[in-house]
């Protein structure tokens, strides 16, 4: 019976990256419902003015490689830092170039927007965000999740956390990103912890508020579709996909890597534990085609 419903959930489903729907396949049917909802959803809270927007709205995604562990398992940068890099998709954040730009991550996965997760799914507390790439490979200090200080030379003071340094606007955070000289590894992080409450909610909308201010400028639609965002997420504990909270599988248009989703697909279903969980089997997540979409 696993197997037959494993292989029922490999059939792909179609949807662009602005998550128009081209098909709906079987069971991916609801799953592209609720991404192109998800996706045009652009709330400024979640009913609450302590809930900030990604706990019920936008697409969370991580492209991923094949690398010598499992996507959803951790790199040791990850475990260093106890935090995983994710990308932020919403019809006011949209991108067309993949984390790593156009080489080896062309496929990946996608999280359930917090509130959105099925019982029994383990919902990883979002740490911060950065509007472009936060260069978070340079945030090396342990424990720092990656939001804090980089290790480039001469930006400690400038890379702090955006509100330390009395940063608070959209304007003000552009004007700091375009004076210091080292650009994406000198940018500040917004912090989203859930002690922040009403700040956390600030935060992120200011940060969103980033793109849209950039996208009326003279070449800056092209400028925000050419470069993603980033959202840090706490790690998870390893070796078990079971309780996480993962939607969907992606390949993104035009690259051969349908048949690594497939694979990825393949093996959080075979995974331990996976046949002693009935409602982890019947929630089996598709696989989806991401195409970049500029202008919707």
């Amino acid at each position: 019976m696993l197997i037959l419903l494993a292989s029922f959930c490999l059939s792909p489903l179609s949807f662009g990256e602005a998550l128009v729907v081209d098909e709906a396949i079987q069971s991916g049917e609801a799953t592209a419902a609720a991404l192109t909802r998800n996706y045009y959803d652009m709330a400024v809270n979640c009913g609450s003015p302590t809930a900030p927007a990604f706990l019920c709205s936008g697409v969370v995604a991580r492209t991923t490689n094949a690398g010598t562990f499992d996507p959803w398992d951790h790199s040791e940068f990850s475990r260093k830092t106890g935090a995983v890099s994710f990308s932020y998709l919403r019809a006011d954040s949209k991108f067309g170039a993949a984390p790593w730009g156009n080489n080896e991550a062309r496929h990946g996965y996608i999280f359930y927007p917090t509130l959105q997760a099925p019982q029994g799914k383990i919902r990883p507390s979002i740490i911060c965000y950065f509007p472009y790439d936060g260069a978070t490979i340079y945030r090396s200090k342990p424990g720092a999740r990656g939001c804090r200080d980089s290790i480039t030379q001469f930006v400690y003071p400038l890379s702090k956390p955006c509100n330390e340094q009395n940063i608070f606007t959209a304007k003000a955070w552009l004007a700091h990103f375009r004076r210091v000289s080292y650009g994406n590894p000198a940018s500040c992080a917004w912090m989203l912890n859930d002690a922040l409450d009403e700040q956390a909610v600030a935060n992120f909308n200011a940060g969103l508020q980033v793109r849209k201010l950039v996208e009326l400028e003279v070449g800056g639609a092209s400028f925000n579709f050419k470069n993603h965002n980033e959202l840090r997420i706490e790690t998870w504990p390893e070796k078990n996909p079971i309780p996480l909270p993962i939607q969907a599988f992606f390949w993104i248009s035009g690259s051969n890597d349908l048949a690594a989703s497939k694979i990825d697909q393949k093996n959080i279903m075979s995974a331990p534990m996976a046949f002693l969980s009935p409602s982890f089997v019947s929630h089996c997540p598709p696989i989806h085609r991401a195409t970049s979409v500029s202008n919707m």
